[in-house]
This record gives structure tokens, sequence and C-alpha cells, in this order.
């Protein structure tokens, strides 16, 4: 858009006020610009919108204004002012947020006080909440940048220094072929391997990960230079690992290198790029024939996977976090059934690059990895590219899978019925890599039609989705923590709430105090080793029951504002990363949603996936009152305050996929596939209670159980759950199970039932012709069966579904549901979501989950590289003390009565009264209760404690995982006598338990192998 255009600057020569041009301005343009003044004039910071560049004008006395981050203007004498325009694509939003920050620091300042002591400075701003969050979001990016790196001139230097020779090749490859060759001199100087079996090196640490790799080895990496090898993920440690990949896939489909297909892509992730080329070309060098996407087009992780078991490849990697943090970073290895690799292929993978260290160590013979020019024969950028010569049509395959499945004809008309009569549903894209993907799916279904899509820019930072400032870490870390009482006692004293009455939610100001005039004036010791200064800022936030949850779980201090339905909260300001997760409030909050959506009609619906394309979380926009809200409430539904008039429903995926899997049972029904064949389910433990609650309502099924200590079949009605550990993986490995005994019976002309294990021990029999009626987990993942199984193009290979979940498959199914209910004049889930709980007589409607982060994933990346090595050893000794529990009271060492003895001398706070069982379900702790259960698990990727419950009093759950989750036996070594003198030794030693763990985690795995 040019501004000339737009408007005949003649109408504004009478006008010599800045504002009178700015008032014209937004009315001619129908915009609403944000007003910076500073010393050299008047900035108008335009709204961000998706599809439309950037506007932003300057207003002064010079003819020449000269550029802003390179931007030149176009200049304009209006009256005896210059207004000087400048245009930033709507595609490159880190430039926006870079453009607006540097706009915000040139506005003057003066400093004011909010109480005694705490100053902050008034800008002279008037700015919409919009560009409030950029000018945010791009503080927070440059302190992310400064501390995701590290400060060391020799991991730029490809001249000299320790690592000359991985910057040279690695940084800047040459485009030509090239050998990189690994001496035993690289090895030692990088600390990759060692001959002392007792040293730490880089490949004991990877070697450390893999055992709890659920979703690849994820690790943090060095942003800036990739090639660190001070960290597990780094660019050689990719490469050798792509290797020992290949040398798995071409013995596991009995191939030489020079007939392997393998598959590369990622999503937006830092360095993503970087490692797809490099891996390609390694490959390349290898003779294997490498698929990918276009240079810089970015494919999704279901995508990857799909194509590879379709087309019967190799396997493959594909980069990616998930929804991890900013600065995690990983590859998902996938086997040739498109599945992830199970624990003991990633164990061989890792054994194989140590063999070849220690083989160079010990010969001194070094290692070369060959690599092909970048526009090698062997890699054919084939993947969704029409204009390459052997274009695999991957959109094109997976739509004609789905046309076997979720993608009905009747599913077909209800949403071209419905963009007929106007449903629009929103699809938040979080700036990662669907936009190159799914609305080329949509298309073959004309579903674009009833799509508006958002947040579809690429950006390897997310928009600053998941940024904030506000956490239990903060008050927790080392120089805020003597502080956090006396901030306390400060702002209760001084400031005073109700002068914030009028501000709107999200409204916040940033002061600073020096710390000794703090202490002065609540009369109180300066505590030691306090910083000179303090910043504390004052946040306006809703007063309502997820967020009163929000506050009690992050221990946030907050003020009630007397007269509204506020608080104000106020902590020590300090940036942080809360990943994208959009199942959680807290992530929630940091979208923009409540003013970027705040304009839809009430029912509208915002879809939302992840970077990466696998996990689905839904929306919808309600009305804000109080019977609603307490309707929403009595469901479980958590919801967030947009104005007065609107609140955002936000459907946890136990909820979300409850309802689609209803849908889809009704689509099995109207199709007469029902009844032809034996449906079951395949959910994590972690996952909803109501879920199986649904399964067992189906009181037209019935199907066979042996319960674990029982030698006798018992018939019950409904449809059969499956419940695994956590991680895709972990179901890809029972759809392993039960495929290999659908192609024995094939194999052997037999009609036998399929008998698979659960992680409880239970054994249920499937019948003889079972097929997947849904397959999902709480994270937001989830995928469909289709009856008869999906063949692979050769015919080779048949799937009761795919093996990795898919956000694109999920997105089909909800857009069904929601065309139904719209067709109906039905248009609220939570309606829909009340009928079936009604139907199913559901009654564990709440579901809550709890992140313990055990370090501060925004700190300098070699003080968070130490306090993830203290965070992991604490979550080891939480989850040991659990699993010790499950273990003894499984072998008869302790009675149930002792468990919660134990139980209740550790959390007195807790009432374990009414516990009913303790399980070992793989990697974690499942407490059962009579009216709820309690997950207590490690992250398998992460210095990270994960609580999970579903139940009936939401508030009692959140504190049982809140308490559970943070527990550290070591520092609780007073509390938890009972349990020392119960158990013997050998079930206190965290070593042995883990050990327990792993042993009885494989056979869990072996049970049912064909």
């Amino acid at each position: 858009m040019v501004l000339n255009k737009y408007i005949n600057f003649k109408r504004f020569y009478f006008a010599s006020m800045h504002k009178e041009i700015i008032s014209h301005i937004n009315k001619i343009l129908g915009r609403t610009f944000s007003i910076f003044e500073s010393a050299g004039g008047t900035y108008c910071v335009g709204p961000i919108y998706e599809k439309e560049p950037q506007i932003i004008l300057k207003i002064d006395n010079k003819s020449g204004s000269g550029d802003l981050c390179g931007l030149q203007p176009n200049t304009i004498k209006v009256g005896k002012s210059f207004v000087h325009t400048y245009k930033i694509p709507a595609t490159e939003i880190v430039k926006q947020r870079q453009v607006i920050l540097k706009i915000y620091n040139q506005t003057g300042s003066a400093p004011e006080e909010i109480a005694p002591a705490l100053i902050y400075d008034k800008r002279d701003l008037s700015i919409t909440p919009q560009i409030a969050r950029q000018i945010f979001i791009a503080e927070m990016e440059e302190e992310f940048l400064k501390n995701a790196s590290e400060n060391n001139s020799d991991l730029s230097n490809s001249d000299s220094g320790p690592y000359a020779k991985l910057v040279k090749f690695f940084r800047d490859s040459p485009r030509k072929a090239f050998d990189f060759k690994l001496t035993a001199e690289d090895i030692i100087n990088w600390n990759l391997a060692s001959l002392d079996p007792a040293a730490k090196t880089w490949i004991k640490n990877y070697k450390a990960l893999a055992p709890q790799a659920i979703a690849g080895i994820r690790e943090t990496q060095d942003v800036k230079h990739l090639w660190n090898p001070n960290y597990t993920t780094n660019t050689l440690g990719i490469l050798l690992t792509a290797w020992a990949l290949a040398e798995i896939a071409s013995r596991v489909e009995n191939k030489n290198f020079s007939n392997l297909d393998l598959v590369t892509g990622g999503e937006v992730r830092y360095n993503t790029e970087l490692s797809i080329n490099l891996v390609s070309r390694l490959w390349a060098g290898l003779g294997i024939t490498v698929h990918r996407p276009k240079k810089n087009i970015k494919t999704t992780v279901w995508a990857a996977a799909f194509i590879t078991a379709i087309k019967s490849w190799g396997g493959g990697i594909y980069f990616t976090a998930s929804h991890s943090g900013r600065n995690i970073f990983c590859g998902k290895l996938l086997s040739s059934d498109g599945s992830q690799f199970i624990v003991e292929q990633v164990m061989d993978m890792i054994n194989n690059i140590e063999k070849k260290l220690l083989n160079v160590l010990a010969t001194g013979q070094p290692l070369t990895l060959y690599f092909a020019a970048d526009d090698d024969k062997n890699i054919r950028e084939d993947i969704d590219n029409p204009e390459h010569d052997q274009f695999v049509d991957l959109m094109g395959y997976y739509a004609d899978y789905l046309r076997k499945g979720v993608v009905t004809e009747n599913l077909v008309k209800d949403a071209g019925l419905a963009a007929q009569n106007g449903l629009k549903i929103g699809y938040c894209l979080m700036h990662g890599c669907m936009g190159d993907n799914l609305p080329h799916l949509f298309d073959k279904f004309g579903f674009n039609k009833v799509i508006e899509y958002h947040n579809f820019q690429k950006d390897s930072y997310f928009g600053g989705i998941g940024v904030d400032d506000y956490n239990e870490v903060l008050w927790s870390a080392q120089k805020y923590a003597p502080l956090k009482n006396i901030v306390v006692e400060y702002v209760k004293k001084y400031v005073k709430s109700e002068n914030f009455a009028d501000k709107p939610i999200g409204y916040n100001i940033k002061g600073s105090i020096n710390t000794k005039e703090l202490c002065r004036l609540i009369a109180k010791k300066l505590p030691p080793d306090t910083p000179p200064e303090l910043t504390i800022k004052l946040k306006v936030d809703a007063d309502n029951y997820d967020n009163r949850l929000l506050f009690s779980q992050k221990k946030m201090t907050y003020l009630p504002i007397a007269g509204t339905n506020k608080v104000l909260i106020f902590y020590a300001a300090k940036f942080f990363d809360l990943s994208q997760d959009l199942s959680w409030l807290e992530v929630l909050k940091t979208t923009g949603f409540d003013y970027s959506l705040r304009d839809k009609p009430v029912g509208y619906i915002e879809m939302t996936t992840d970077p990466d394309g696998d996990r689905l979380v839904i929306f919808q926009v309600e009305e804000n009152t109080a019977k609603n809200k307490k309707f929403l409430q009595n469901l479980g539904v958590t919801y967030m305050y947009m104005s007065e008039e609107k609140i955002l429903a936000a459907y946890s995926p136990n909820q979300s996929f409850l309802m689609t899997m209803d849908y889809r049972q009704r689509q099995l029904v109207k199709s007469g596939l029902w009844e032809k064949y034996g449906w079951f389910i395949i959910t994590t433990t972690l996952s909803a209670s109501s879920w199986l609650e649904w399964a067992a309502g189906q009181r037209d099924r019935k199907f066979l159980i042996k319960y674990k200590g029982s030698n006798d079949w018992q018939e019950e009605r409904g449809v059969p759950a499956i419940s695994v550990p956590v991680g895709i993986k972990e179901i890809a490995t029972i759809e392993r199970k039960v495929e290999a005994f659908i192609k024995k019976n094939e194999d052997n002309g037999k009609d036998e039932d399929v008998l698979i294990h659960d992680i409880y021990g239970n054994h249920i029999n499937l019948g003889r012709k079972p097929a997947a009626l849904f397959i999902g987990e709480q994270s937001g993942a989830m995928m469909f069966g289709a009856g008869e199984l999906i063949r692979s193009l050769n015919g080779a290979r048949g799937f009761i579904a795919m093996h990795d979940k898919s956000a694109g498959e999920a997105s089909v199914a909800v857009l069904g549901l929601i065309a139904e209910l719209y067709n109906q004049k039905q248009s609220f889930l939570s309606k829909e979501l009340a009928r079936i709980y009604k139907k199913h007589s559901v009654k564990r409607k709440n579901d809550v989950l709890i992140n313990n982060t055990l370090y501060d994933p925004t700190a300098p990346i070699r003080e968070q590289k130490k306090q993830k090595e203290l965070g992991a050893e604490m979550r080891d000794r939480n989850n040991a003390f659990y699993l010790s529990l499950a273990f003894a009271f499984a072998d008869k060492i302790i009675t149930l009565k002792d468990a919660k003895q134990i139980l209740r001398e550790a959390f007195p706070e807790l009432d374990f009264s009414d516990l009913t069982n303790i399980i070992f379900v793989g990697d974690g702790t499942y407490f059962d209760f009579k009216s709820k259960f309690v997950e207590i698990r490690p992250s398998g990727t992460d210095a990270k404690i994960r609580g999970a419950s579903c139940g009936q009093d939401k508030e009692e759950m959140t504190k049982f995982c809140d308490l559970m989750c943070k527990f550290d036996p070591q520092a609780a070594n007073a509390l938890i006598n009972i349990y020392k003198k119960k158990l013997p030794a050998e079930y206190q030693n965290i070593s042995k338990t883990l050990e327990r763990l792993s042993k009885d985690y494989n056979k869990y795995l072996k049970r049912d192998l064909i």
C-alpha cells in the first residue's frame, strides 16, 4: 500500500499541528496508528497485518529524515511539516519488531514515581495493545539472542582457534563437494570422546539423554553457533547421527546405500536450514537418494513421517523440538514405517557413533565425512515441489489417505454447506511450518473457503508467542529469592491497587528501585548478595477461577483491585520462555488473541497448531456473562478474558478430542462401518479419564479382557482402550504390534484374535478385525484408523493408522465437527461437550497439567547448562521416590495403608484417604484415586517434572500436581521417616530404582512382539 494513493495531501495544507495530520491519516486509511513523540519528530506506527505491509510515518520539520533500520522513506511536504512514509512487507515480521523497538527507544521519557522510590520512565506514547506487545517481544528477543549463544570469538573465527575447522566447513560450507576429516586431535580438542571410560565427554552426555528420548533427543543449542561442540546438540553431532541412522536403515532394509532412500526436512527453528542442507549433502555423499523440500520451504513432521511410510523409504531425520523453548533443537529420527526410533534403536545408533570415535582415538586413523556438492543429483528437492521432474505429491497422497478415513462424503458436504451459509473458522499457524503445507492440503477438499489463516509468517522466534516475564522461577532464582518477602511487603504498603482500576487487562508498568532504599522504606535489613537495583513490574490481570489457580500454582503475588474483577500482579521482571504449548493458560495469554480476535463474533472458533504442525488446540469466542462462565467452569473448560463482552473458551485436547472421537463414531455409524470392525482406541496414561469413560459408555459393543493378576478372560461392555506410556512412539509401538498380528494372520491364512497387553499389565482381546477408532494423547496429538489397513504404495506394508501424530488430520476432523454443528444451528462447542458428558455419564471432567521447569531456559547458555545438570538430578530424585513406592507396592513390600502413611508424611497438606492404587506406567508413577488420578513423570526430553490429573475438583487436583511435582526428597529428608523405615535400602537407592524402571519398561516393550 502506498500512502500517496490514498491521501491528497493538499487537504492538509491548513494543518500545522502533527496531531491533526495523524487524526486525518487515521480516518482516511481506516486504521489506528500508535503515536510515539520523540525529540526528532512524531512517529506514527501502523498496525501489523498478515497480508498487507506495515506503514510507518514520521512527521517532522525536515525535508530529509534518513533511513530507518535500512528502510528508505518516501517524503512529502504537508503545510509546514514533512511526512516520511516507510513500508515494511508483511512477511518481514522480524524487521517490523526491530523497527518498532528502535522507534520506542528514541522516544523521550521523564521519570515518575509509582510509589516511594519506585521510578519508571513515563514515555509520551499513545499505542495500541498490539504494538505494546511487539515492543515487549522485541526487547525479550534481544535478551534471548544475547543469552542463547556463547560469547566466544573463536566460535566465529575460521582462520584460527580450536573451532576454526568446524567454523570453516559448517558455517559457510563450500558449494562444491568436500571432505571433513575428523582426527584424534579433533576428538580430544572438542571433548567428543575419550578412551578413559570415566571421562565426561560429548558422547557420554548423548548416551545419557537417549533413554529419555520419547520425541527425539532434544537439547539446548548454541543459536548463533550450532557447530559449538560444548553442547550435546551441535552440527558435527547431528551429522554423525545422520550417518549412524543411515547405517541402521540400510541394515534394517537390507539395502546398500546406493539403493536407500531417506527423507529430511524441518520446521522454522534457528539453524534448521543449515542442518537440512548438511545432512542432505552427507547422505548424498554416501550414495543415498535424499528427498527434501525446496530450500527454505518447510514441511511438517507428520508429512515427513507419512511420506516415509507410504513410499516405503528407509527413514529420515526431521528437525524440530515441537513446542519446546526457542533455543531447543533436535532431529526426530524416523523409521521406515514412519514411526520415531524406539530407545533400543537410538542406543544402537549412539553406540555406533561412539565406536567410530573410539576407533579414531585407538588407531589414529581419521574418520572422513564425504559431502556431495550442493546440487548433487542424489539430492532431490522433490517433496511437494511440482517444478521437480520427479515430483512427490505429498499432499496429494495425504489427501487420498484422509479420504480412506475421516474425510467422508458427508464431511465434505457438511463443510461445503457451512461455507455457503457463511461459516468462518480462524487458524493460527504459530509462525511455524504449517503455512507452507496446510492451505495446500485443504485445497484438495475445498476447505479453504471457510478458513481465515493467522500467524502464518515463518519466524524462528515464533512471533513471541509463549514469551512472558512472570514465573515462579523468578522468585526462586538466587538473586531474587531473599527479596521476595521484602518486595511483597513494600508493594502492599505503598502501591495503591485502586489507582489501576480503570486500566485494561494486560496493562503494565515496570519500575526500578534501589534495594537499600527498598529495605529502608519497610525497615528491613538488606539481604546479602542482592543486586543494587531491582526492577518491579505491575500487571493488571483478570480475576477469575482459572487465573486464580494459575496465580496459586505459579506463586504469583497480587492485590485485588477493589470494585472490579481485576487484580494487580507484582513481581521481579525477567524474561521467560514458556514454550508454545497453547494448552497452557499462561501461554495462551501471550498470543494476543484478546485483541486480535476481539472483533470476531461470539461463536467464532480459532484452531491452533504448534511450530512443527503435529498438535491441535482449539478456542471459541463466548459471552462474558456470569452464567456462561459458571457453565464453562462446571464443564472444566478454561477461559481467558477478552473484553467486558467476550471471553475466549480454551478447550484442552482432552476435551476437544473427546468431541472429535464422538464425531468419528457417528461417522462410522452413518457409513455402516461401526458394526463391521472391532473398533478400539489407544491412549496414554496421562490422557483424559473422560476418553476411557466414553469408551466404556459404548454399550452396544463388548470385548474380552484379562486383568492383571487374573487367569480368566472377562467380558466387558464398551470399546477396548489400550493405555500406553507417554509419547507418540509408545503409541506407534502398539500400532506395530497390532499390525504384526494382522500380518501373521494374513501370511498364515488364519483368522485369530489379536491380543495386546497395556502398560497396566492387562491383556486385551481386540477381536479378529481390529480397527483404530481413535489414537491420541493429551498433548494435542491424534490419528484415526480406517477399518481396512492403509497400504503403502508398493503394497508391502499395512497400517492401522499413521505412526505419527498430525494436526493436519486432527484439523480436518474438527472442521467436520464444527461444520456439522453449524449446519444444525448449534455452534457452541461447550454445549456439545456438555451433551457428551451427560450421555456417557462422564464424571472426571476437569484436567490439570503442571510443568515444573528445573532451570532457567533464558539464562546465559553456560549458566543454563549447569542449572540443567542440577535440575536433572532433582528430577531423578523426584521420579525415583514415587517409583520406589510403586515398585514396593507391586512387590508387596508395603501395603496400600503403608503407602498412604508415607505420602501423608511427605505431603501433610494433601488427602490420600481415597487412594486405591500406585502403578508404574513406563516412565512415571500413576496414583489412582476414587475420584481422580494423579500422574507424576519426568520429562523425557528436558530437566522438567510434569504432573497431570483428571478428576472432579480442579483446585484439589492443581494442589496435588503442584506439590508433588516440586517435591525434592533430599530437601524433605526429615519428612519421610516412615518411608525410610518401611522400604528396604535397595528401593531407596535412586540408581537401582531407575535401573528397575529400565528393566520393567523393556519387559513391557517386548511383550506381544511377533
